[in-house]
């Protein structure tokens, strides 16, 4: 008898982690869509600023996935200032990744 409860443990773990599994890729092909299109809606926004000869440059910062904005000067391309900093997206970025080495499990 205890070996037939085993099997049938075993049996559903394997088919909760078959669940779970399925789950997490539908959400991370979710997530590359939604990627895509906010980069491709970046870009739609840097294309208006520059016809109108704007000193904006609209940009996704790659480790934190939020939008910043560079002020740039037209007369020798300096940037200068960016919203929000860069340096705080960066170190936004490395927090995520520390929260997620944390947290994150093997299935």
């Amino acid at each position: 008898m205890p070996q037939q409860q085993l099997g049938v443990q075993h049996k559903q773990t394997e088919e909760t982690s078959s669940i779970i599994l399925k789950e997490h890729q539908k959400k991370e092909n979710e997530g590359d869509f939604f990627n895509a299109e906010l980069e491709e809606g970046v870009e739609e926004l840097n294309n208006t600023v520059e016809a109108l000869h704007q000193d904006l440059k609209f940009e996704l910062h790659e480790s934190s996935g939020r939008m910043m904005v560079e002020v740039i000067n037209l007369d020798n391309k300096e940037v200068i200032k960016e919203i929000p900093p860069r340096e705080v997206l960066d170190m936004l970025g490395r927090i995520r990744e520390m929260v997620g080495l944390l947290l994150d499990e093997k299935i």
